[in-house]
């Protein structure tokens, strides 16, 4: 007998939303974090529209961290990206600090020998504003492995060494996803630049 479908639409918010990582992971707009660094990659540069420099927030009773968007001269400015020399156009780059990555690594209980991968969305607000949004506790860990390529030399790679959990579950419940895009993070900007 073939099912009648839901009841309400109310029941949607019970599901798990499939993250990007169980799609595809060449897409996922996402930071690396690795001992001595953290590098945005080219989809999250892309999600704030390519600008050269972000203010890094974190919140750690709420284990979040946000990127946003902010002048040059601004005091926590950080240069995220650079511009590629061949082609002009902007490309990420490691963001290396002594302290940041340590920190979130004790932050989040990770083992230091794995580099971790956190997915990000933009938020936008009414004021014109935008910023990106990282869910901490929602993490990939990778591990580095050595491969033989075709032509038989040795490259190193990353795969995901997914926890039992992210193997069983399709990602973050619709409820709990919900609620962080509606959150209001403007609050959060340091100051006005305009």
């Amino acid at each position: 007998m073939a099912r009648e479908g839901i009841r309400n639409y109310e029941e949607i918010y019970n599901c798990q939303m499939v993250d990007m990582f169980n799609l595809t992971e060449v897409k996922v707009p996402c930071v690396h974090v690795k001992k001595g660094y953290v590098r945005f990659n080219m989809n999250a540069l892309n999600l704030l529209g390519k600008t050269p420099f972000i203010e890094i927030l974190v919140n750690p009773d709420e284990q979040y961290m946000l990127a946003v968007p902010c002048n040059q001269y601004d005091v926590y400015a950080v240069d995220w990206c650079r511009k590629e020399k061949a082609s002009g156009r902007m490309i990420p780059k490691d963001v290396r600090s002594k302290d940041l990555a340590p920190k979130l690594y004790r932050l989040m209980g990770w083992d230091e020998e794995l580099t971790y991968r956190v997915q990000c969305f933009r938020q936008e607000f009414e004021n014109g504003k935008c910023l990106l949004y990282f869910d901490l506790p929602n993490y990939v860990p990778m591990i580095s492995e050595s491969v033989e390529s075709k032509t038989g030399r040795i490259i190193k790679r990353s795969r995901p060494l997914y926890t039992t959990a992210q193997q069983s579950a399709f990602g973050p419940l619709l409820r709990e996803m919900m609620d962080k895009l509606n959150r209001d993070y403007v609050g959060y900007y340091v100051a006005d630049t305009n």
